[in-house]
């Protein structure tokens, strides 16, 4: 086919995506070619099957397909061994590397989270499902004893994938 803007053509798509299109008046890749039935398609589900059937004025027809998949980098914490409440370093107990700066995109990818502090005689200690939990070392409004914590840490990222870490921690009070 010499005129490829009168090619018509059909597209699918699975069950599981949701498939909307916007059309396009001009394609900066391809200057020369003045393409009029050109049409981007995007799901807003993932993942998605799409299938495109193209057919000339002679009944001549080639399709292709796509698979569309999401990927989502995942998100990993690293907990401290050791915290020293009001400290400089980690004033509070939280995962290493989150700030100002980070925070933003670090709960951008958390959908749940479950965070729990046990001392050594497994009193709980602490426990939150903020999206970025963090801990003072305060317990039932005093400050907790220095010594060794055991910590569990479990949350559910954007790709849908569940994360559990727990370890242990040294608190240490500086009076």
């Amino acid at each position: 086919v010499s005129d490829i803007s009168s090619v018509p053509y059909s597209l699918f798509a699975d069950k599981a995506a949701t498939v909307d299109s916007v059309s396009i008046n001009q394609i900066s890749d391809l200057p020369s070619l003045s393409i009029s039935n050109d049409t981007l398609f995007y799901a807003t589900q993932a993942p998605a099957t799409i299938i495109g059937v193209f057919e000339d004025t002679l009944n001549c027809s080639n399709s292709d397909t796509v698979e569309l998949t999401e990927f989502c980098e995942p998100t990993i914490f690293v907990m401290p061994n050791i915290f020293v409440p009001g400290g400089i370093q980690n004033p509070t107990f939280h995962p290493i590397g989150v700030d100002e700066n980070t925070y933003v995109d670090l709960v951008n990818n958390i959908l749940t989270n479950k965070f729990e502090v046990y001392n050594r005689w497994g009193v709980k200690m602490f426990q939150s499902e903020d999206l970025l939990p963090r801990w003072n070392g305060i317990y039932e409004n005093r400050k907790a004893a220095s010594g060794t914590y055991y910590w569990i840490f479990s949350y559910t990222d954007s790709s849908l994938k569940e994360y559990k870490m727990n370890g242990f921690m040294q608190l240490i009070q500086t009076r």
